[in-house]
């Protein structure tokens, strides 16, 4: 991994790095080659690909729509409420986001 090759890199990526520290991830990138360089080299002859490292399956539930009959939960905090749905200005509803974060 070389200078130009991380520039490079920095520009596709559009992260911006100051000059000076282009030498250190030119040492970081090239560290990191290095690896993957030795990864390549392990045998892995008779080994099943791994969709999870932990190898557990998951739960199964039935595929179902349901709409959860939870409208009035859903309005609680509403301040203008309607059995199924909220009647909002957009300014109120800026504001009232801009709350909630």
């Amino acid at each position: 991994m070389d200078k130009a090759t991380v520039l490079k890199v920095v520009k596709l990526a559009r992260i911006g790095i100051h000059e000076d520290k282009v030498e250190h991830y030119v040492r970081e990138l090239s560290g990191i080659m290095d690896v993957i360089e030795e990864l390549k080299g392990a045998d892995t002859t008779g080994l099943e690909p791994l969709v999870n490292v932990n190898e557990f399956a998951l739960p199964l539930r039935e595929d179902a729509v349901t709409d959860g009959n939870c409208v009035e939960k859903v309005l609680y905090r509403s301040y203008l409420k309607n059995p199924t749905f909220e009647i909002c200005e957009r300014n109120k509803l800026h504001q009232k986001i801009v709350r909630l974060i």
